[in-house]
């Protein structure tokens, strides 16, 4: 009978336990009741950033000046497969001269797994121009000249096809592998742009670049010190900057691959160059 009571009491005790642990367990979705609402909220967010983000550029893309627009993605093609060389980095000077006119310094630094004569650089001279009149988007045709072409040590030539000027960098008799480094200077002035201009909008580099590029080192130089909250960038790629004086400076900390935009948006205060010395 002893027995008896002893095993009943032990069954008693077990059911006890087992009903307090079936009260407390928890389910995962219990411990953490948003964890997949929330991945699947970031998911969308981060989707709908993108979508809004392109669908901005996108809308300015062939277009290039500096009234609150995007210039067309400029490009260099190579004279052979894609494949045939890396790019090391691919840096960018600008300085503002004033509300249209603009000049830049590219250094491009390669390496060339297989022979071939150089590249070519591809700059759109036609767009849409997008500004900013009392609040508004206002958008009109744009046509930019490019001038003042150079080339440091190597061999090129300069010529007009369509809308596009292209740069032809190499020697096409020679073909050459290796490390090579090309500085590329040149002036965009807006020659049409439906108005003065407010803005300066950017493509800062070539979204259609057909290799990664590995790095990349950006200054803007304006004419007068602007305040950092007329400053924006835009990119698919990560990036940081920081601003100094008359200085922007940007970098990419991630490779910038083919497709990739990484864009700037200056807005001009009023009467910003009227007020240069």
């Amino acid at each position: 009978m002893n027995k008896f009571k002893k095993a009943t009491a032990i069954i008693i005790v077990l059911f006890a336990v087992l009903s307090l642990l079936a009260g407390c367990r928890k389910t995962e979705s219990d411990i953490f009741p948003n964890i997949f609402d929330a991945e699947d909220a970031t998911s969308a967010a981060a989707d709908d950033t993108t979508n809004l983000t392109t669908a901005e550029i996108d809308e300015s893309l062939p277009v290039t000046s500096t009234s609150g627009v995007n210039p067309a993605p400029t490009t260099v093609k190579p004279d052979a497969g894609s494949n045939e060389f890396i790019t090391n980095s691919f840096d960018v000077d600008i300085r503002i001269v004033s509300n249209t006119s603009f000049a830049f310094t590219e250094t491009i630094d390669v390496t060339y797994n297989a022979a071939r004569h150089g590249i070519i650089r591809t700059i759109p001279l036609t767009g849409r121009n997008l500004k900013i009149v009392s609040g508004k988007k206002v958008d009109s045709d744009c046509k930019i000249a490019v001038s003042d072409i150079q080339v440091e040590g190597y061999e090129y030539s300069a010529t007009i096809d369509g809308n596009e000027q292209i740069i032809k960098i190499g020697n096409p008799n020679v073909s050459v592998t290796g490390h090579f480094k090309y500085v590329i200077e040149y002036k965009c002035t807006i020659i049409k742009n439906g108005g003065e201009a407010n803005q300066f909008y950017w493509n800062l580099l070539p979204s259609r670049w057909e290799v990664p590029i590995a790095k990349s080192s950006i200054t803007i130089l304006l004419p007068a010190k602007i305040n950092k909250s007329h400053i924006s960038f835009y990119g698919d790629v990560e990036y940081s900057y920081s601003v100094k004086n008359k200085t922007i400076a940007a970098n990419i900390v991630e490779p910038f691959l083919p497709g990739d935009n990484l864009t700037v948006l200056i807005h001009f205060p009023d009467n910003f160059f009227n007020r240069l010395p």
